[in-house]
């Protein structure tokens, strides 16, 4: 098993056939199949089911393809400390962050770790709260931002600030006089839109 054989794989799955893995790697279609071929004989197992239209993991073939992605990213997180140390860094802060995470305290944060440890590449990951609390676990990344709730707590965490919520509708839904702020109580017999994490 090498990450030829490895890249391959995430290709052919992400773009959903041989032909277009090959297109994306700038490859021809049968070295890939031959890399995919020789990867599932030295596993052992049947990794891809090849349908009609459109190629489908095995569950041997999940658990391979997750364990493939992680290889990738600590693979480009490995090239790119080395560039760092090609331009004098002394190592790399891998931060995974939300998009909606990074408002003036972010970039205040950033900027003062920048000016006091000017000889740290700084090295930035977006994802979801669970994909980075994933990425934590998996060491890929060093420190993440993300948004509450969450239950895992094998994480060392501390909380940076509290968000408000925004309750916005026609004015008739609210009570009269609107208040200032509401607690989540006032808002239970009211047609909701939620952000689907909350949709418990």
């Amino acid at each position: 098993m090498n990450l030829e054989q490895l890249n391959c794989l995430i290709a052919v799955v992400e773009e959903g056939s041989i032909s277009a893995g090959a297109r994306r790697l700038n490859l021809t279609q049968p070295p890939v199949s031959l890399q995919l071929q020789r990867l599932e004989a030295q596993c052992g197992v049947q990794l891809l089911e090849r349908g009609s239209r459109k190629i489908r993991l095995t569950e041997a073939g999940k658990s391979l393809y997750d364990t493939a992605k992680r290889i990738q990213s600590l693979t480009l997180a490995a090239q790119e400390d080395m560039k760092s140390f090609q331009l004098g860094k002394k190592g790399s802060l891998h931060l995974g962050m939300i998009s909606s995470g990074a408002g003036k305290r972010f970039f205040r944060g950033i900027r003062y770790f920048l000016q006091k440890y000017p000889d740290i590449a700084f090295q930035l990951y977006e994802g979801n709260t669970y994909q980075l609390l994933d990425a934590l676990e998996k060491e890929t990344v060093d420190l993440a931002v993300i948004r509450t709730p969450f239950s895992r707590s094998r994480v060392e965490r501390k909380e940076l600030c509290r968000e408000k919520f925004c309750a916005v509708g026609m004015e008739d839904l609210f009570p009269h006089p609107v208040p200032e702020t509401f607690a989540l109580k006032d808002l239970q017999d009211l047609p909701l839109l939620g952000y689907r994490r909350w949709e418990r």
